[in-house]
């Protein structure tokens, strides 16, 4: 961590802290804003976004209409870069949430696992260095090194150069999916937005087979790609873990719904390897935090089909190492590649390219 930026970052929160209530702002209205604002008094919720002019009894402004003096801390978790840059054109003092969770010493909400995650890196350093040498290429080091860097100092800096891209993510370029015979797997789909792009990319695939706990958005993602064909798309409306059984459910947070505790469902889940599925020359699994179980399902799927893999690795502090060391446990050669599709700390990806390709 640079020297300069912990001693700015600092003398910004002792600022903010000392200053009146009228001058303090925060940029975005989401869980993380709103944590400052249950601890500390502000003036109001910057949103260039919105015709809102109040959220609860605290008021949405424009950054345009900012007193001078005002500082701003910009609680957006996904495009933090951008939303820095878009209050260049005012006067405000401004800082990214991430540096002011860090050095505040407020009691607001901390940045997902990163607490945990410092923790664990300092403890398992080996186990990381280990993944880091396996990245085959200098783009996947360099996103590992920005990566572990951001969680470890908070510096959004770092951060530079990434972009947001829903689109793209999963769908590189070295994934080389054939415009026929390809059979996707797709794990935690939410809507089919990802398995409708897989067919746009491989028109003439073979099979989709997708997974959709939530009896809402399953009914929406028979209905989104009803147009693919019901002879080549299977949806199962359930979860995928390492037993047959039911879980607890967070229903209702849209593309966030997980596998949770404090649920207000239960769902079935199975084993991915108890299923069937068509052979599987792509697999891709983003289920907020469940992948380990849903992984040690899937193994003999895995071994069996040698499918290229998409895994997100940004739900838990342990991810980075342990992902790949449960894919290992397949017995399948890998080659690992990373990216990352947003400024900020969602939407990491590792992939793993079967050497000598799939057995499709």
């Amino acid at each position: 961590m640079s020297l300069a930026f912990e001693d700015r970052a600092r003398a910004f929160c002792a600022a903010y802290l000392a200053a009146p209530p009228e001058l303090r702002f925060v940029l975005g209205r989401g869980d993380y804003a709103m944590s400052i604002a249950a601890v500390l008094p502000i003036a109001g919720f910057v949103d260039d976004h919105s015709d809102d002019t109040a959220h609860g009894d605290i008021p949405v402004v424009r950054s345009s209409s900012l007193p001078g003096g005002a500082m701003v801390v910009v609680a957006s978790m996904l495009r933090p870069i951008t939303a820095l840059a878009s209050l260049d054109a005012t006067d405000a003092d401004v800082l990214d949430y991430f540096a002011f969770e860090r050095f505040a010493g407020l009691d607001i909400r901390p940045v997902t696992f990163w607490p945990a995650f410092r923790a664990d890196y300092a403890a398992n350093r080996a186990k990381y260095d280990a993944v880091r040498e396996r990245l085959v290429e200098p783009e996947s080091r360099d996103v590992f090194d920005r990566l572990v860097s951001f969680r470890l100092t908070g510096d959004v800096s770092v951060m530079q150069g990434f972009r947001y891209d829903m689109v793209g993510q999963y769908f590189e370029d070295f994934l080389a999916l054939a415009p026929d015979g390809e059979s996707f797997v797709d794990i935690g789909c939410f809507d089919g937005f990802t398995s409708l792009e897989f067919a746009r990319r491989a028109p003439r695939f073979e099979h989709i087979t997708a997974f959709e706990p939530s009896p809402t958005n399953h009914a929406v993602v028979v209905a989104n790609l009803s147009s693919l064909g019901g002879d080549r798309v299977t949806v199962h409306q359930c979860g995928l873990s390492d037993a047959h059984g039911t879980v607890t459910f967070s229903s209702e947070q849209g593309s966030s719904s997980r596998v949770s505790d404090e649920g207000d469902t239960t769902i079935r889940v199975e084993r991915l390897d108890d299923l069937g599925v068509v052979a599987a020359t792509f697999l891709k699994m983003d289920i907020e935090g469940a992948e380990e179980p849903a992984l040690q399902g899937a193994v003999e799927t895995i071994r069996r089909f040698r499918p290229r893999l998409a895994i997100s690795v940004y739900h838990r502090s342990t991810d980075f190492w342990r992902i790949p060391e449960l894919i290992d446990a397949a017995g399948v050669d890998y080659e690992l590649r990373m990216r990352h599709y947003t400024e900020g700390i969602d939407e990491t990806v590792m992939f793993f390219l079967p050497v000598g390709g799939t057995h499709g």
